[in-house]
């Protein structure tokens, strides 16, 4: 088999996609319980929790991909270490991308108040009412939301490292069309 220089046209919308949604959904997160009148915040919840099963929904999708794709290597000259790390962090990105949105729908599980996605149909609770627990799920949400936050800006930095400092092919590959 030849060797993958680059992603997919599917690859790297799916990535973009991904990335702004995940992105949205915690911009959101972060500044909706400001946010005036109170109508406009209700709005923003119901926003906010329906990006976020969007968010699970396309984790699912990416990963069923990714799991039967062939992407490019890393560079045979890039450290040890440091392909240890992106393996590290992509799989931490993968797993964050995943338990924030469940933690998400677990803490409005345990509210007891009806979960509708966009609007459109109810979705079923991850589990009873349990109000002893709201907060505990809330706060284990918010950390798990900023550590994603900071593993992507995390991410971010390495791509722009590697494309301005290296300058080797880690960040090219990714707008590489191999068609």
């Amino acid at each position: 088999m030849s060797e993958v220089r680059g992603y997919s046209l599917y690859a790297r919308m799916q990535h973009v996609l991904m990335a702004l949604v995940v992105l949205g959904t915690l911009g959101l997160g972060a500044f909706m319980a400001d946010i005036e009148p109170l109508s406009r915040r209700f709005q923003a919840f119901g926003w906010h929790k329906s990006l976020g099963l969007l968010v699970l929904a396309l984790w699912i999708v990416r990963v069923l991909w990714r799991l039967r794709a062939r992407v490019p290597a890393l560079p045979t000259a890039m450290p040890g270490w440091q392909q240890r790390a992106a393996q590290v962090s992509h799989v931490l990105l993968y797993g964050l991308m995943l338990v924030v949105p469940v933690s998400g729908w677990l803490y409005h599980s345990s509210t007891n108040l009806p979960l509708r996605w966009f609007g459109l149909f109810r979705v079923p609770a991850l589990m009873d009412a349990n109000p002893g627990l709201k907060d505990t799920l809330k706060d284990l949400h918010g950390i798990l939301a900023w550590t994603l936050l900071a593993l992507i800006i995390l991410h971010i930095g390495a791509a722009l490292k590697h494309h301005f400092l290296d300058r080797d092919d880690v960040f090219r590959r990714m707008f590489r069309s191999i068609s």
